[in-house]
């Protein structure tokens, strides 16, 4: 029971595969509910390797089941289609309730190998209702939350953005069918720079490659694009940043706009660590800290 795959044809995180694969399946004696969390920002993949994995190891679960975790009524709702699925006895469509009981108690009572992935967990409080307390079992939480994978997983890995020439070669990956062998290398150095462009981030090169594939260009011909209307270029592109944005608090947000004004590397916790209210602006004053 899997979604259908937006794009099937996946590409590297073996080295993440691996990891996952060691820790749910690597020691049999070890018993207990197995969990691995991928976190990561909006976009960068974590589902695809999630996916990848499930179907990748299919045959050594005898149920995977797919579990969209956004909200209270994603997991209500994937609970039920489970109950469904599994055609558990009782289930019933307008009875969100008594179907993730059912689904939890079958899962507890079945003797059956089986791997839950719970897809984009956005809330702990609720993810822990829909959570399985049994003995046995596997299954992987993405999030764009570290802390929630290190609350909810033994183990863990962070997805990140592709480099530079990960990136490129995944662009030529996706383009494959529509750039000829013969040309690839005369493109790679275009690639190089979209990938650079969209600083290797996996759902911003797919979107792109979706316009250059829809368009019939070139990557070279994409990039004249962007440089003439980089906003018009990038309007399918922009919502992929306000993905990760859109989840910040109100003093993550103000942090992040200090932040905006500093170079990205090695910027000093200093700079947020003041013990003086009157060193801060208004706006900041919430970074004073009471125990110091």
């Amino acid at each position: 029971m899997l979604p259908p795959a937006a794009n099937a044809r996946f590409y590297d995180r073996d080295n993440i595969i691996g990891l996952m694969d060691k820790h749910l399946r690597g020691d049999r004696a070890q018993s207990g509910l197995r969990m691995y969390g991928l976190y990561g920002l909006g976009g960068v993949g974590k589902s695809h390797v999630a996916l990848k994995y499930a179907q990748t190891k299919m045959e050594h679960f005898q149920f995977v089941l797919w579990i969209h975790g956004t909200n209270k009524q994603s997991l209500e709702q994937s609970f039920t289609e489970i109950a469904f699925r599994l055609q558990i006895k009782g289930a019933d469509r307008g009875r969100h309730e008594q179907n993730r009981i059912e689904v939890l108690n079958w899962l507890h009572q079945t003797s059956g190998n089986w791997l839950l992935i719970y897809d984009n967990i956005e809330d702990l409080e609720t993810f822990w209702k829909f959570a399985p307390a049994t003995s046995h079992g596997c299954a992987i939480v993405t999030t764009r939350h570290q802390i929630f994978a290190d609350q909810i997983a033994e183990a863990r890995s962070e997805v990140l953005h592709f480099d530079t020439e990960s990136g490129s070669r995944f662009l030529l990956y996706l383009l494959s069918e529509e750039v000829a062998e013969d040309i690839e290398d005369r493109q790679s150095a275009s690639a190089i720079e979209l990938s650079e462009r969209l600083n290797g981030h996996a759902l911003a090169i797919h979107s792109v490659a979706g316009i250059i594939r829809l368009r019939s260009w070139t990557i070279e011909e994409f990039l004249v694009q962007h440089s003439r209307n980089p906003k018009r270029a990038e309007s399918r592109v922009k919502t992929v940043w306000q993905l990760s944005f859109a989840s910040l608090g109100d003093q993550s947000s103000k942090i992040l706009g200090v932040l905006a004004y500093v170079m990205p590397d090695n910027i000093p916790d200093e700079l947020f660590m003041s013990t003086k209210t009157n060193d801060l602006p208004p706006r900041l004053e919430f970074c004073v800290d009471d125990w110091e």
